[in-house]
């Protein structure tokens, strides 16, 4: 007996995946080490790089100077916009509000929060892998860092001198490792105290007060009216919340961010512990539209040039990347001190003509202009608005918060059009019912008609919207949708997109959203001959701190030809001089204006207290030769307290009329009149038949009413001859022959043409039927061929032997032509087509058919009512005729043809055959029969036609008939028509 060994299991040891696990331990730790040697390998280098600290760094003695252009100093920034506090001036409320906020542990870190830092640092982290880029858009730094930052962190670009703070990249996380670095290197050394830094902090900042006005102090006076000591809960938190984003947390842009910003402070307050539920909750009750001053940002009266300012002071922000609130500079700009004098009077209603308001209830309409050097793109002036001394965080001749509606209209479509479609500018246009293209949305004008067929020039003094869409599509159609976007970069129109852009921006509409100076800037390439310049305010920046001077470069660049422009600037010239008695009007002076108005309405999806139809905003563009701006009206709040939207009173004072005509007032007085802008030789005056494209010569000795003159680029002036336009096809032609003796007859009947409507003449009125059928409108025509060439007509020609010996012309597809025939004819061709009234020698194609003479046989009659036939007969020398009478009783057909032996109605008939044998007919006799007696009322009264019928006695019956004396029972009125007839009457 074999003895087997029986296998045991293997039995993993637990020591073996101890080793596994202190293996990878290991690796990471390894890894770690290497990762860690690395990294303070590279900080150390970054670090040795950090600038020294010294107290004075952080204390600002010097301020931003501003000058005109004139050079003279109109702003000193360290004067006007900031009131330092101390730490022992700041409430507890605002201390734990921003603690609580921005930086949680500020009071015991030591300049720099690790476990914030971390989360921030990882958010980043999944950010930058989202994207592909690296992202610090969770910034993590604590106050300490912030001021770090603000003071210690800027750097010149070598390439274009420009000052900008490094944000992305490996420059980004270099700067963030020394802010990391000197924040902890600044609270070790104590050079200044927690208390300090956090002062220094709260005195630097941005709290979205407007008027340039930095620090807590200034703003607790702007927002509440109140010393910063004196904040209560609910404003401290405010305070600590807006500065996340101030132009969106503002309560002046939106009391709903303000709020639930406000909010989130509170949370976070009370999260934190330094404020209880009950704290919370009773914050939380208050109306935060409540806890503000007077709705204004004002501290004192307006500054001078406040608004030219506030727009600057964005500028120089974008080209250095530095606050000049903060870092000192002289700024050198393009202002005309004498123009924004005049207009600070304006904004401070000093000019009675031009208050909105004045002699009757408060509005709250605001008002924003820009106005800029054609050539320069040079900004000379600014409105900011009604009583602008940053009353709001925006400037609303900056502020992009608008759609700009028909204004745009000349800039974006018709410019386009000339440039690229060979327009002219008497080039006609159909305002219809039309919709937007894979839509059933129905385009609209403002007066909710549609004229028909309109000029280029009217389409645009009149604003109306179909045109101006049709005609951006075009330009869609033949540059492409890029190319149109990329023209509207190209004019300062930056926002503009292959994702935004759609044809509604052909009207200012749908996402189109602009602000007066980017308005007026897009209209000063017009008014240069197509060559766009940037609109800025900025000449030069000189930096305090010795490094070299910034001064930008804007460059003019060619968008469109100088022959386009000048064809655009037409449109606008007639917009204000034209017959029209709109807005523009106000803008009419002794010398050459241009301009444009737009409107933008509420819209079917208004809130349900604006009425319908209201408008939202007014916008124009007045231009001269040398300067443009544009204007825009409405309103800041949209809630109903506000009334947002213009009555027709508000409407009709025409407030951008009134101030652009000021400005242009001021303008003239300083710079002279405007000009006329010169004709490029690129344009060429040339007439035409109006409404026609290819354009048409005219004609000799045509109707001078259908002739005009335009004006175009030369390379697109092409005249083709006048000529309507192709006729259809003739299908068919039938032709029917018949003889009588040596009279030839043929009827020929044609295709009736496809477009009925070209039968006739057009009227002066144009018919226009709405998408999808149902409804139509009319409205008028400029031009038809038909009132040239004549209406489109059917004719025939009877050609002999290769001669054209009769012609029927008509419009009526069939035609009959009759023709004495000499026997010595050897080819008969019927030729037809279709022609026009007017121009015969138009033709369609053409149909031939070709008339045997021989087989022509003679047409019998048409009727068969016997006295027709019979008549005929007798025409065609028929003597033998014979007639068998079919006796009936319906008076109705008597003498009515039952039949001929031959055939002869509506038949070819052997003519010579009848005349030989004669021709028989049976037709319908009347019979009335009297059986002792019958009523009256049997005996047609008909009868009385053909004979004599007379009564006698009286009674319901008839008891006897008498034919001449004689009794008779029968009456054959064959027999015995045109004799008299006696009825004796009884019961």
């Amino acid at each position: 007996m074999t003895n087997k060994k029986t296998k045991k299991p293997k039995v993993k040891s637990p020591f073996h995946t101890q080793r596994i696990i202190a293996k990878i331990l290991v690796v990471i730790v390894a890894l770690g080490l290497i990762v860690t040697s690395a990294f303070s390998v590279y900080a150390f280098g970054v670090i040795r790089k950090a600038p020294e600290l010294y107290v004075e760094d952080f204390i600002q003695p010097e301020s931003t100077k501003i000058y005109d252009s004139d050079n003279n100093e109109i702003y000193d920034t360290g004067l006007k916009i900031r009131e330092n506090i101390t730490y022992d001036d700041l409430p507890q409320s605002l201390v734990d509000a921003f603690i609580a906020t921005e930086d949680s542990r500020y009071f015991t870190h030591s300049g720099f929060d690790v476990p914030r830092f971390t989360k921030a640092a990882l958010e980043n982290l999944l950010s930058s892998l989202r994207h592909g880029r690296i992202s610090f858009g969770q910034g993590g730094s604590t106050f300490t860092m912030q001021l770090i930052k603000n003071t210690h962190f800027m750097y010149e670009n070598p390439e274009t001198g420009e000052v900008v703070l490094p944000e992305g990249g490996v420059k980004g996380i270099d700067r963030k490792v020394q802010e990391i670095y000197l924040s902890q290197k600044l609270e070790k050394s104590q050079l200044l105290s927690k208390k300090v830094i956090f002062e220094l902090y709260l005195n630097m900042i941005n709290f979205g007060a407007g008027n340039n006005i930095l620090g807590v102090q200034n703003s607790a006076e702007a927002y509440f009216g109140k010393e910063v000591s004196e904040l209560n809960l609910i404003e401290s938190a405010f305070l600590a919340g807006v500065i996340n984003a101030p132009s969106v947390n503002s309560p002046y842009y939106s009391i709903k961010n303000a709020t639930e910003r406000t909010h989130d402070v509170l949370n976070l307050m009370n999260r934190h512990g330094y404020i209880s539920d009950d704290e919370y909750k009773l914050a939380l009750a208050v109306k935060l539209e409540n806890i503000f001053s007077d709705n204004t940002t004002a501290i004192g009266d307006a500054l001078p040039y406040q608004a030219y300012i506030d727009v600057v002071i964005d500028e120089v922000t974008e080209l250095t990347g530095l606050n000049p609130t903060v870092v000192p500079m002289k700024i050198y700009t393009s202002m005309d001190p004498d123009i924004q004098d005049g207009i600070d009077k304006f904004q401070r209603r000093e000019i009675e003509s031009l208050d909105q308001d004045r002699g009757g209830e408060k509005t709250h309409i605001q008002v924003g202009s820009a106005v800029i050097g054609n050539k320069t793109g040079e900004i000379i002036g600014i409105v900011g608005g009604y009583d602008y001394n940053g009353r709001l965080i925006h400037n609303r001749a900056l502020s992009k918060s608008f759609q700009p509606a028909s204004v745009i209209k000349p800039v974006v479509d018709y410019a386009l059009a000339f440039e690229y479609l060979g327009w002219s500018t008497s080039h006609v246009l159909v305002d219809e019912p039309w919709v937007y293209p894979g839509t059933n949305f129905l385009v609209s004008n403002y007066d909710s008609r549609y004229w028909g067929e309109t000029t280029i020039m009217d389409a645009v003094a009149d604003s109306r919207n179909v045109p101006a869409l049709k005609t951006l599509q075009e330009s869609v159609e033949t540059i492409g949708r890029e190319g149109v976007i990329e023209y509207l970069n190209k004019i300062g129109y930056s926002q503009v997109n292959s994702e935004n852009f759609d044809l509604g921006y052909g009207i200012g509409g749908s996402s189109f959203i602009t602000s007066p100076i980017e308005i007026a800037g897009s209209y000063t390439m017009l008014m240069n001959g197509g060559n766009y310049t940037e609109p800025h305010t900025v000449r030069k920046i000189e930096f305090s701190d010795g490094r070299e001077p910034l001064i930008p470069q804007y460059s003019s660049v060619p968008v469109i030809s100088d022959a386009a422009a000048y064809l655009t600037t037409r449109t606008m010239k007639y917009a204000v001089e034209g017959p029209y008695p709109g807005y523009l009007t106000g803008i009419r002076k002794p010398y050459t204006v241009f301009g444009k108005t737009g409107t933008n309405n509420w819209g079917e999806n208004r809130p349900s207290y604006i009425p319908r139809n209201a408008m939202s905003d007014r916008l124009m563009v007045a231009a001269t030769d040398q300067f443009s701006m544009a204007t825009w009206i409405g309103f800041d709040k949209k809630d109903e307290k506000y009334k947002p939207w213009f009555s027709p009173q508000e409407a009709q004072f025409n407030l951008p009329g009134k101030l652009n005509s000021y400005i242009l007032d001021l303008l003239s007085e300083k710079y002279g009149s405007g000009k006329d802008i010169a004709r490029p030789s690129g344009v060429a005056e040339f007439k035409h038949i109006i409404g026609t494209f290819p354009y048409q010569k005219p004609l000799n000795d045509m109707n001078p009413e259908l002739i005009t003159t335009g004006l175009i680029k030369k390379e697109f002036l092409n005249l083709t001859d006048a000529q309507p336009q192709e006729l259809k096809d003739l299908k068919s032609q039938t032709v029917k022959a018949s003889q009588e003796n040596r009279q030839l007859n043929i009827d020929v009947e044609l295709t009736p043409y496809p477009d009925k409507d070209k039968l006739k003449v057009a009227e002066k009125t144009l018919v226009m039927k709405y998408p999808g059928g149902g409804n139509s409108a009319s409205g008028r025509k400029l031009y038809d061929e038909s009132w040239l060439f004549g209406a489109v007509r059917y004719k025939s020609e009877l050609v002999v032997d290769g001669k054209v010996v009769k012609e029927i012309m008509g419009d009526n597809p069939k035609q009959s032509i009759s023709y004495t025939l000499n026997g010595n004819e050897k080819n008969v061709e019927v030729v037809s087509y279709y022609t026009y009234e007017l121009s015969e020698s138009r033709k369609s194609n053409i149909k031939k058919h070709t008339v045997k003479i021989s087989e022509i046989k003679d047409q019998g009659p048409s009727s068969n009512d016997l006295d027709d036939i019979l008549d005929w007969a007798d025409d065609n020398d028929i003597d033998n005729v014979y007639l068998n009478w079919l006796e009936d009783t319906r008076i109705n057909r008597f003498e009515t043809v039952q039949s001929t032996n031959p055939k002869v109605i509506n038949t070819s008939v052997d003519l010579a055959s009848l005349q030989r044998n004669g021709l028989n007919i049976d037709v319908y006799d009347y019979i009335f029969t009297l059986n002792n007696k019958r009523p009256y009322t049997d005996f047609p009264r008909e009868v009385a036609n053909y004979m004599d019928v007379e009564t006698q006695g009286t009674g319901t019956h008839i008891v006897e008939m008498k034919l001449d004396g004689n009794s008779i029972n029968k009456l054959v009125l064959s027999k015995h028509r045109n004799s008299t007839l006696r009825l004796v009457l009884g019961n």
